[in-house]
């Protein structure tokens, strides 16, 4: 293997040591890679490769979200119970159609804004419409979703501008 060449200096050059390479950590296992369809295919040809659909409608009810799926555009052939393959965790649901007619796997996941049961979440298939619907049922039915996914940057601590918590009663709160 080659070494890698020396990081370049900032313009206006720097203080200290010369700049340092980071290597990310490395991600911890996990019995479900959640980072899909970079993974193993739910349903279909792991070969086939995977179109992101990023095109849906929700609606938060009293006990149950339900996610609708419109593949009319993206499906090329029918769509049946055995195309449809979807996967529940408390936190993310994913869902996978594979689409035989032009050996592509359709791909939704979302990591969810509030929690799910998921073992009384089901996907329905509406072959007439070319719909999927994805039932989730509340894991606290006093959640309010207005959304349906989680903000990663805002529920990892990572918001900018956000106000900071107080210090002490001391000084007003403020730092």
């Amino acid at each position: 293997a080659e070494p890698e060449p020396a990081l370049p200096l900032p313009p206006g050059g720097m203080l200290g040591t010369a700049p340092v390479r980071v290597r990310p950590a490395a991600a911890p296992a996990r019995s479900s890679d959640k980072a899909w369809p970079h993974g193993v295919a739910l349903s279909g040809d792991a070969s086939w490769p995977a179109v992101v659909l990023s095109d849906y409608a929700f609606d938060a009810g009293a006990k149950t979200v339900k996610v609708y799926l419109s593949l009319g555009a993206a499906l090329r052939g029918p769509l049946t119970d055995g195309a449809v393959a979807a996967e529940f965790d408390a936190d993310a649901v994913r869902l996978e159609v594979a689409d035989a007619a032009s050996k592509r796997r359709l791909c939704f996941s979302s990591f969810l804004a509030h929690g799910v049961d998921a073992a009384r979440c089901k996907a329905k298939v509406k072959a007439e419409k070319g719909e999927v619907v994805l039932v989730l049922r509340k894991a606290d039915p006093d959640d309010a979703w207005a959304r349906l996914s989680r903000d990663v940057n805002f529920d990892a601590g990572d918001q900018v501008g956000a106000p900071l918590p107080p210090a002490d009663e001391g000084d007003g709160g403020y730092q």
